[in-house]
């Protein structure tokens, strides 16, 4: 049998699924913001837990103001769209995260051999990217496979000043923080609009 979610009959019960939805969004992005990291989270040395905090308090303020200015039937179409395309920001998100979690992310090994996730730079210091040149050109001559940036870190016993500037990292690191609070605060306003449409809906 289908609840109409505005029928006054069913008193404290009105709108239940569209509430119960937005409350579950705004304690996900607080958990999100303020919980450890999970196996599948990025992990620490991937994205600071500032980044983590502020997607988690941005996602909760968002879908609070949502909440608040769009709860009316007649707003549905509205938060139907703000949930695609929120939803499209999400995973857009994803792969670019995935992309730069590809591509800049090295491992770093101490004297004990443990290792932790570094993210590098956008890009060389020249001096690093001269020898790197070399490496390859020296490695195309031999007929071997050219060394990889991981070989070239180890070559610079994992000093990430030797390869990369401050300025280059600094820049790496925004692009990891923007896509990870891209990914946690899209998520969270998608599920929040939808719920609050389905509680909406005649």
């Amino acid at each position: 049998m289908m609840i109409l979610f505005d029928d006054p009959k069913y008193g404290l019960f009105t709108n239940v699924v569209g509430t119960a939805g937005t409350l579950l969004a705004m304690a996900s992005a607080l958990l999100l913001g303020w919980k450890g990291r999970a196996r599948w989270e990025p992990s620490e040395q991937d994205v600071d837990q500032g980044a983590q905090k502020v997607g988690g308090l941005a996602a909760a303020v968002i879908v609070a103001v949502i909440f608040l200015t769009f709860s009316k039937p007649e707003n549905s179409p509205t938060l139907l769209r703000i949930a695609l395309w929120c939803l499209v920001g999400t995973i857009a998100s994803l792969l670019i995260y995935s992309s730069l979690i590809t591509i800049y992310v090295r491992t770093q090994y101490s004297g004990t051999q443990d290792e932790r996730k570094i993210i590098g730079g956008l890009f060389l210091r020249k001096d690093a990217q001269d020898i790197f040149n070399k490496e390859k050109a020296e490695a195309k001559e031999r007929g071997e496979f050219p060394p990889t940036l991981q070989e070239l870190f180890k070559g610079a016993i994992y000093d990430v000043d030797k390869l990369w500037s401050e300025f280059s990292r600094v820049l790496s690191k925004g692009l990891f923080n923007l896509a990870y609070m891209g990914l946690t605060v899209a998520g969270t306003v998608a599920l929040a609009c939808a719920s609050i449409a389905i509680g909406l809906r005649h």
